[in-house]
């Protein structure tokens, strides 16, 4: 189970507008992810995919930001 989050975690930065960001939130998201199964926590599964959820909204949410943002700054200069 937790090989698959990581891989849910790599593929933020890579579906990402802006790389730095993208690799942060992906990082510290898989970084929570290994912590959570190294430590002795009942109910490690559902714990990490609501990670995974909040972590993935946050990447989305900045995405969206970044490209209005974009679209405004574009818009105002061309």
């Amino acid at each position: 189970m937790i090989w698959i989050l990581l891989l849910m975690y790599l593929m933020i930065p890579i579906l990402s507008v802006e790389g730095v960001v993208g690799w942060c939130i992906g990082g510290i998201g898989a970084y929570k992810t290994i912590k959570l199964y190294k430590n002795n926590i009942e109910e490690k599964n559902k714990k990490a995919i609501k990670l995974l959820i909040i972590y993935c909204t946050t990447a989305l949410l900045y995405n969206l930001i970044v490209y209005y943002i974009t679209q405004i700054v574009v818009s105002k200069f061309l």
